[in-house]
């Protein structure tokens, strides 16, 4: 499936410009039609949380009580109905702990790379370490081990990145209403210098200039402007309204001379004094007027950018001067200048053709990409026969050139992979350190932890949002947006049979601790039971008023637990597929996972003026001492299990950058797996021992 962008705009107050007001001046030819507005298929868009409607349980449903005074409409967990839940009985009596727990949570690797939506955003340093971003992470791994360090200083999306000159300090830019830009050195991982209080909405693209003096930055607002940034002042110089429509690069000519492309856009800039000069590129009769994804400065002085429609333009000063008709079949998506002046270009077809720059521009030769590289190339950049490639299917790595950079020596080394859309269901191996992902991609991905890497791909029928490992790990299920679950041999991943009872999504699935029923939650406010062996459906249990999003099986595989967007708590006969209202029958049930965020050893979990809808998923360690949850304010919390107080101290990660919709223990207990949903990563948390007294 293809990629799409998705962003959460910050919703903090946007404080006044820091900066005094700064001198513009504008130039600009107009060439033809301008339209209004000019989408870019891969234009940043923005989305709204969907508001979940509360639905007031019936009789005999056991829920925690929504009752709440006018001036207390906070969500209380702790007001719970009378008969809901109850303490097991060799709780009674004992007092638990505020304190948060000795351990803490160590982010150990991450996997994925921004390359949906975003390009020119990965870079060799001049350490041969590469750079790049996936989240609010700015990541720096070595290629020959794949250790990697991370950049913790946005707390939001980051959108675009570039390197200065001496290949040491990079700066990243961040989505939001005041959204900054950071630049931080790679050695220390520390911030060096922040701007903000010139753009809204969020930084679309950075460049600095050849001398490392300066730095522009194009924003998301209506007006895309344009930015001019002072490295040695540290404030910003001048600014001036970009285009009418997103802009997705630049390209230095010179130390005070650069172009910004875009959508349908194409500005060349000048900076003087305390002002741009802008002048906007002319077609004339060569070309046609259409989106430039990338652009490159040649040896020679000339400007070539690729189009949209897979052609590449050269343009002297600020006018077309040459067209080469399709180079590639679709959109040209990358550019890469080589040591020897020829020129490489990456396609939508998934092509590298290379470039003799003289006489003419010609065509050398061309290679396909390798499969691993999925996805048309978004940053394309040599380094000492090393060509560094990352693609809109995020994924990056490097493959060696050959002596004419027409072919591809050697196997590509995958740095970083990941999915390209929302990521919902996580599963981890009840034994191994093995972990599976499914997500809005239609992708079903296997991760060694072990060696961090991603060792399995298989195509889903559509969007998923759950998956189960069957403890006797010889089945996987998967449940989609449609409905649908797909069952997989786990050794192989080949897909055995596809169930589908259900018309809307399947939002959770576990299977019994013998391995002979699954249980799937369903957007139609039900649960499904099926036998694992024929995977017919032989109950559903019915009762509650809104989806169901998780459940737990007793440890004998007679009772389940399920809670809902309701925010009910129901218990279940398993084996007669009824409700069971005596909750307190149930209390001293031992529950083989404990994944329900309504409950009574998870009272304490919700913080304050939680509406409810704020804690996503948990999942407790496997000697039930820790439990891990997932949040919509993109942490990842660490507590003590039970947790049964509000007050109760809690330890909180950071790292993603949307909400955090999975997070789940390993079988050791020993490493902690989260998934940012619309950020598209999959993030590996140590949990470092408690420390000494």
């Amino acid at each position: 499936m293809g990629c799409q962008e998705s962003k959460e705009e910050d919703d903090t107050p946007k404080p006044q410009p820091q900066d005094p007001p700064i001198e513009t001046s504008e130039e600009e030819d107009h060439v033809g039609h301008v339209p209004d507005d000019a989408d870019d298929p891969e234009d940043t868009g923005d989305i709204n949380d969907a508001d979940e409607e509360i639905v007031i349980s019936r009789q005999h449903r056991i829920l925690f009580s929504l009752e709440a005074a006018p001036d207390d409409l906070e969500f209380r967990p702790d007001r719970v109905s009378k008969g809901a839940i109850h303490a097991p009985t060799r709780y009674e009596g004992r007092t638990f702990p505020l304190e948060a727990p000795g351990e803490d949570l160590e982010l150990s690797f991450v996997h994925g790379y921004r390359g949906k939506d975003c390009r020119v955003n990965a870079h060799f340093l001049a350490s041969g370490e590469v750079v790049y971003h996936i989240a609010a992470l700015g990541i720096v791994v070595s290629p020959a081990g794949r250790a990697q360090r991370y950049y913790r200083g946005h707390n939001d999306d980051i959108l675009c990145l570039a390197v200065h000159p001496d290949g040491t300090l990079v700066a990243t830019g961040e989505i939001g209403r005041d959204p900054p830009i950071l630049v931080w050195d790679t050695l220390s991982m520390q911030t060096e210098m922040e701007f903000r209080g010139q753009h809204s909405h969020g930084v679309a693209a950075l460049a600095f200039s050849p001398d490392g003096a300066l730095l522009v930055s194009a924003g998301l607002d209506d007006q895309h402007r344009i930015v001019v940034w002072s490295t040695k002042q540290r404030a910003a110089l001048c600014s001036i309204n970009g285009s009418r429509s997103k802009l997705l690069a630049f390209a230095f000519s010179s130390p005070r001379e650069f172009v910004a492309i875009g959508v349908r856009a194409i500005e060349f800039c000048r900076f003087e004094g305390s002002t741009i000069v802008k002048r906007r590129g002319i077609f004339g009769q060569r070309g046609t007027y259409q989106t430039l994804p990338c652009a490159a400065y040649l040896p020679n002085g000339l400007l070539i950018t690729g189009t949209q429609r897979g052609d590449l333009y050269l343009w002297r000063n600020r006018k077309l001067v040459g067209v080469r008709p399709d180079a590639h079949k679709g959109r040209v998506t990358a550019l890469a200048v080589l040591p020897d002046r020829s020129l490489l270009s990456a396609g939508a077809d998934g092509a590298l053709v290379h470039w003799a720059l003289r006489p003419r521009l010609t065509r050398i030769g061309s290679v396909q990409l390798p499969s691993e590289f999925a996805g048309a190339p978004k940053a394309l950049e040599e380094r000492g026969g090393q060509l560094l490639v990352g693609t809109a299917c995020n994924i990056l790595g490097t493959v060696a050139l050959g002596s004419d950079a027409s072919s591809l020596l050697g196997r590509a080394e995958v740095l970083t992979a990941g999915h390209c859309d929302e990521v919902w269901g996580l599963a981890t191996h009840p034994r191994l350190p093995i972990a599976l992902t499914a997500a809005d991609d239609a992708t079903l991905r296997m991760w060694d932890l072990s060696q961090q890497l991603q060792v399995a791909t298989t195509p889903l029928s559509g969007p998923a949002r759950a998956v189960a490992i069957s403890p006797d790990t010889k089945w996987v299920a998967v449940g989609t947006q449609e409905g649908k679950i797909e069952i997989f041999d786990f050794a192989s991943l080949t897909r055995r049979q596809i169930i589908q009872n259900r018309t809307r999504a399947i939002a959770v699935l576990r299977f019994n601790p013998a391995s002979t029923r699954l249980a799937a939650g369903t957007h139609e406010s039900e649960v499904d039971i099926i036998d694992v062996g024929s995977f017919a459906r032989v109950g559903v249990l019915r009762g509650h008023s809104s989806f169901v999003n998780h459940l737990d099986w007793s440890a004998d595989g007679r009772y389940l637990q399920t809670n809902c967007g309701a925010y009910e708590i129901l218990f279940w006969d398993a084996q007669q597929c009824e409700q069971i209202t005596a909750s307190s029958t149930l209390r001293d049930t031992e529950w083989a996972t404990w994944t329900c965020k309504i409950g009574w050893p998870v009272q304490g979990i919700w913080p304050k003026f939680s509406d409810g809808s704020d804690i996503n998923a948990l999942d407790v360690s496997p000697d039930r001492r820790l439990l891990v949850l997932g949040d919509d304010s993109r942490r990842v919390g660490l507590m003590s299990f039970p947790c049964l107080d509000p007050q109760s101290e809690k330890k909180y990660a950071r790292g993603h950058s949307e909400h955090v919709t999975s997070a789940a223990f390993t079988a050791d207990g020993r490493t902690v797996l989260s998934t940012g949903g619309l950020d598209a990563s999959v993030l590996v948390w140590h949990v470092t021992e408690p420390e000494a007294l």
